[in-house]
């Protein structure tokens, strides 16, 4: 069954009845990071790379998360035209009524939706969004893309 038509099964069940329905936070949550790393990782681009081949690491642009699933997330960037690595750890949890929250070093949250692009056999979309706790308005929106 495909995430997004789980989570939205979900969020119709949650509204329309109104109830505090017990959800199975522990198979949604290994679903979605069945989705995030794959059989071992996965890099999701947000800024497709644009290199110098004739030049090792050289670079003009770019970025890249690559989720492991021993909770580890690099996140490969174009620095002063350079390929820039850095680690951090991850985690999902669940927050209800119904989402999916991924957390960077305990330290940045994000609302995580996944979905399968309708279009492209394979190919999956990570939208990643961020809540101000002063103002509890969005504050951050990051589209990545996964292609197999």
């Amino acid at each position: 069954m495909r995430l997004s038509l789980l989570l939205f099964v979900l969020f119709i069940q949650l509204k329309v009845w109104g109830q505090d329905t017990t959800v199975d936070s522990a198979s949604l949550i290994k679903s979605v990071k069945n989705y995030l790393v794959g059989e071992q990782e996965r890099e999701w681009i947000f800024e497709s790379f644009d290199v110098d081949m004739s030049l090792p690491n050289k670079c003009y642009s770019g970025g890249s998360f690559i989720f492991t699933k021993n909770n580890t997330v690099k996140f490969r960037n174009c620095i002063d035209n350079k390929l820039s690595d850095k680690e951090f750890s991850w985690k999902l949890n669940f927050k209800k009524p119904h989402h999916i929250v991924l957390s960077i070093q305990n330290d940045e949250d994000y609302f995580i939706n996944i979905y399968e692009d309708p279009d492209r056999e394979g190919v999956l979309w990570m939208e990643l969004t961020s809540i101000d706790g002063e103002t509890n308005r969005f504050s951050d929106f990051y589209q990545l893309i996964y292609t197999p």
